[in-house]
């Protein structure tokens, strides 16, 4: 990580590349990367007073890595913004259900996988998949069953789920990590 600090530190000395590059895209998505997510967002209000923007890119990108980094509050602000901006999508949703289930918000995740099942969307494994592997992760094994349970017999089959069942079953991902 040092050497991609220090290489953001010297992009950062590079005033001339300001306007040949998407400059301050690259600036926020690697310092949210690189696990700085305060200097990120100093470099998102620099870009935004100016009046420029992030792509839908690199906003998913610095949402995921503000989901990663835990800054909640962060999260939502960068969510409504995307929204605004029309840059929502499916990648959008999961990693808000992904921020849900980190947050420990099992019932507004559950009652996501509810609505979308409701409106006859097909729920996405990934997402269910994260939602039982949170819960086992903190030891709640009878609501992962009962969720996986719930879901059985609507056909949502994905490699997460299967993870997420052989974790539920013997405890382990079958790669050597307990959970």
């Amino acid at each position: 990580m040092s050497v991609m600090l220090d290489f953001l530190e010297k992009f950062m000395k590079l005033w001339w590349y300001v306007h040949r590059i998407r400059y301050y895209n690259t600036l926020v998505v690697a310092y949210a990367v690189a696990g700085k997510p305060y200097v990120a967002f100093h470099m998102f209000g620099k870009m935004r007073f100016q009046g420029l923007d992030l792509d839908e890119f690199s906003y998913h990108m610095f949402l995921n890595a503000l989901v990663e980094q835990g800054c909640f509050d962060a999260v939502e602000a960068i969510f409504k913004q995307i929204f605004l901006r029309g840059f929502e999508s499916d990648i959008t949703h999961l990693i808000m259900f992904v921020s849900m289930c980190k947050r420990e918000k099992f019932d507004e995740a559950e009652s996501y996988l509810e609505r979308s099942m409701s409106q006859g969307k097909a729920v996405d494994g990934r997402a269910l998949g994260s939602t039982v592997e949170a819960y086992c992760k903190r030891g709640m094994f009878e609501n992962a069953g009962r969720l996986m349970e719930k879901f059985r017999d609507r056909a949502v089959v994905s490699l997460e789920l299967e993870v997420a069942r052989f974790r539920f079953r013997f405890g382990t991902d079958g790669f050597g990590s307990t959970v």
